[in-house]
């Protein structure tokens, strides 16, 4: 073995041509991963490679600056220094320190660099690649980032205390690098501090901004207010801010004896003292039983037993007691049946006339039969209108159903369906005297399914859902009734009628109806507030006891939830006159007359940050103590545009939480909050009983012309 000038092996004073060539060891340790188990002494370094050292024996080689060095670490370093002797003779050392200085130095980096030894030892005895070793070192960096970001959001989250909010979550606030604007003296904005200003929602500077008048705000300023444009109330000298006969508060309320919705708390909104239930004894005696709610054979509800509750097929006369004695429902079917009689005899004249095709009179099974055939229609995915084709026997047709032709021919279900009737034309109130129904073709199956549901109940649920369903028609109703017409803003309706239902909050029982149309006797200009008013009125007889009913059917007032259709300054007084209690989303052309609409959230704004952090501050609520006693409450506040509910004896606090909301799991689950106030929640818990109504029905697909 000779040496170079360097001091260091090779042949004629250049590097081995192995490593030249690029076939050494060391080149694939450090190219590509390897799981063989090496030594420390096989780890290799680069230091002291000049460009001498890298010369080519031929143009067929292949250079490569990795030498193996058969050196412990400090020969290597000296021969490094001898070498930048030789080749910088006379230069001085940039980096003098003081001895004590450079012996510490120099002791540092020997711990390191022995660490830094055991650490390539240890990852080449188990077999692991430089990549994986590197990757390591990237993954403790990043869990280290990621925990200091843990970190400071915990620490951020703690200085904003919102109940109800996830841990570590914070808010929608101010970006941080925004900055306010500077005040616009020459449009007459106050040179005053923001904490100088009359905030009385501690509402942040981003928020809580200056407005000027004109369009585009050009001209003079006119107030700070919040991007609904809401402005606050002054304050009296007594410190409270009223107006209108309303007085405002900012930051919450509380009632201070909790008497409305009684039972209910922010926490508890829906306590079991409130809802309602069905009556066991009156059940019992018309037949339910375990069997009936679950058979034996296939284990499911006694499907015909309970339709039968709510539209008897038989007729119920307790005068003669042919059933079951003291049944408090009326009958359905035998009445169909009769009427659908009538009807072919009477009017048609094909009952019993002696010509033409003699129809055979139905009977309230075969009425029951025919409204099966159309639920069963339903059942099989619907026809569209196409129900002959269930008769339909030709070879390709796949919509042929077995049961209903087995049940029907196809003359028999036309025949009947010509004749089918839910009234009795020659007893009905006919037009223009008092009491006239424009509905009551189709009036009867309403009123019995809402009274034989309040038969079979021993008390209603407090809390009552009123809104309007829709159905199609493509027929002529009666001339000047708006019975028929135009049905806007419904999905697959264009054309049809609407009736407005009053219905438990957490469940389907029907308790009393109103058929909208323009015969009703007009107590308020507006139809909505009218018909609440009018579906009032229905309910005064079960709040009193009858025979049926020892006891009223509610144990107090109802609370009623509906939506701005219904709003109305006449309507609320209406109800605290009358102390029962009322839930709705406020029209903003309904608003309290008596309020400036400058004080109210009435503004439709964007959705952007500054509007998402409007949402987290507390709601503007105001509060009017009718002459009656009862409480008239608005709550006015930021959502996704500006957002009022109204109240009558509804609410007993209010004021900001945060409603946890999450979605994903494990590694990917994310958690956050929406903002939440009671009056908001009371209202999105109890107003889409009546459109779940109308998703059921529409999933029937039950559909004929």
């Amino acid at each position: 073995m000779s040496a170079n000038t360097n001091g260091l092996p090779g042949a004629n004073g250049t590097a081995p041509s192995s490593i030249v060539r690029g076939n050494s060891p060391a080149v694939s340790e450090l190219t590509t991963p390897s799981a063989s188990t090496r030594s420390v002494a096989d780890v290799l370094r680069v230091e002291g490679v000049s460009l001498a050292d890298m010369g080519l024996d031929d143009e067929d080689q292949t250079v490569s600056p990795v030498r193996r060095l058969l050196l412990t670490p400090a020969e290597e370093e000296d021969l490094w220094e001898i070498a930048n002797r030789n080749d910088n003779p006379g230069a001085g050392d940039s980096d003098e320190e003081e001895e004590d200085e450079l012996g510490n130095a120099s002791s540092a980096a020997g711990i390191d660099r022995v660490a830094h030894d055991d650490d390539i030892e240890r990852a080449v005895e188990i077999g692991d690649s430089w990549a994986d070793y590197i990757s390591s070192y990237q993954g403790e960096i990043d869990l280290e980032r990621e925990t200091q970001r843990l970190k400071e959001m915990n620490a951020a989250s703690l200085l904003i205390s919102i109940p109800g909010a996830p841990i570590g979550w914070i808010p929608p606030c101010a970006p941080d690098d925004w900055v306010p604007l500077a005040k616009k003296t020459n449009k007459k904005e106050p040179d005053v501090p923001f904490d100088s200003l009359d905030n009385p929602g501690q509402w942040s500077e981003y928020v809580f901004r200056p407005k000027f008048a004109g369009k585009g705000g050009h001209g003079d300023y006119l107030a700070h207010q919040l991007p609904t444009g809401a402005v606050p109330v002054p304050a009296a000298l007594n410190g409270k801010r009223t107006i209108g006969g309303f007085e405002f508060f900012y930051q919450g309320w509380q009632k201070q004896v909790p008497n409305l919705r009684s039972g209910a708390t922010r926490d508890n909104m829906w306590p079991n003292s409130r809802k309602g239930s069905l009556d066991r004894n009156i059940l019992t005696k018309l037949g339910m039983s375990s069997v009936r709610m679950i058979e034996e054979i296939d284990r499911q509800p006694d499907a015909l037993f309970f339709h039968q509750l709510i539209l008897p097929i038989h007729n119920i006369d307790n005068s003669k007691v042919l059933t079951v004695e003291g049944d408090p429902r009326k009958p359905f079917y035998s009445n169909v049946a009769r009427w659908t009689n009538m009807y072919a005899c009477e009017e048609l004249g094909i009952l019993g006339g002696g010509y033409g095709h003699e129809f055979k009179a139905t009977t309230p099974i075969e009425c029951l039969q025919w409204d099966g055939s159309v639920v069963m229609d339903g059942v099989l995915g619907g026809s569209k209108g196409a129900f002959l084709r269930r008769f339909d026997t030709r070879k390709g047709n796949c919509m042929f159903s077995e049961e209903m032709s087995s049940t029907f021919t196809k003359t028999r279900w036309l025949e009947i369906k010509r004749c089918y009737k839910l009234c009795n034309n020659l007893t009905a109130i006919k037009k223009g005297n008092p009491n006239y129904e424009p509905a009551y073709k189709f009036n009867y199956i309403w009123d019995v399914i809402c009274h034989n549901t309040n038969s079979l109940t021993l008390f209603a649920e407090t809390d009552q859902c009123f809104d309007e369903t829709s159905y199609a028609f493509n027929g002529w109703g009666e001339a000047g009734t708006g019975l028929i017409g135009l049905v806007m803003g419904k999905p697959n309706i264009t054309r049809g009628g609407q009736l407005c239902l009053l219905s438990d909050v957490h469940r389907i029982r029907p308790r009393a109806y109103v058929h909208r149309h323009k015969l009703h006797t007009k107590h308020y200009n507006c139809a909505g507030p009218n018909e609440v008013r009018l579906v009032w009125e229905q309910l005064q007889p079960l709040l009193n006891p009858t025979a049926h009913w020892p006891r009223s059917l509610f144990r107090e007032k109802p609370h009623i939830t509906c939506d701005n259709f219904f709003s109305g300054d006449d309507i609320l007084s209406f109800a605290a006159t009358e102390g029962f209690g009322l839930t709705m989303t406020c029209r903003r052309d309904r608003l309290p007359k008596t309020i400036p609409k400058k004080h109210l959230c009435k503004d439709k704004t964007q959705v952007n940050k500054r509007s998402r952090a409007a949402r987290w501050m507390h709601p503007i609520f105001c509060i009017r103590e009718h002459q009656s006693g009862a409480l008239i409450q608005l709550t006015t506040f930021q959502s996704t545009s500006s957002c009022n509910l109204i109240h009558v004896n509804a609410i007993n606090s209010n004021s900001l939480y945060a409603s946890a909301k999450e979605r994903g799991k494990g590694a990917h689950k994310r958690q956050w909050g929406i903002e939440m106030n009671e009056s908001r929640r009371l209202y999105l818990d109890s107003y889409g009983r009546i459109e779940s109504i109308d998703h059921l029905i529409k999933n029937c697909s039950m559909y004929y012309r």
